[in-house]
């Protein structure tokens, strides 16, 4: 079992036969989905900081980006 650390390769094959290829493919959807609406949660949080002066929004936004992350 030492040899999984010593070769990716052979990780990636111990783990892709045990996984059915679905679940790969919406779980980097999923990750995917998490980070983007992250990234649009802060460009909006900033764009109403700026033009509104909503402070509150930027720890809104974190919670939120918080809480995406526990999910994951």
């Amino acid at each position: 079992m030492d040899n999984v650390y010593l070769f990716p390769q052979l990780r990636y094959e111990l783990i892709t036969e045990s996984v059915p290829h679905f679940l790969f493919i919406s779980g980097v959807f999923l990750h995917i989905l998490a980070d983007t609406l992250g990234s649009v949660g802060v460009i909006i949080s900033a764009i109403l900081m700026h033009y509104f002066g909503w402070m509150i929004v930027d720890p809104l936004c974190s919670m939120l980006i918080a809480i995406l992350i526990m999910l994951r």
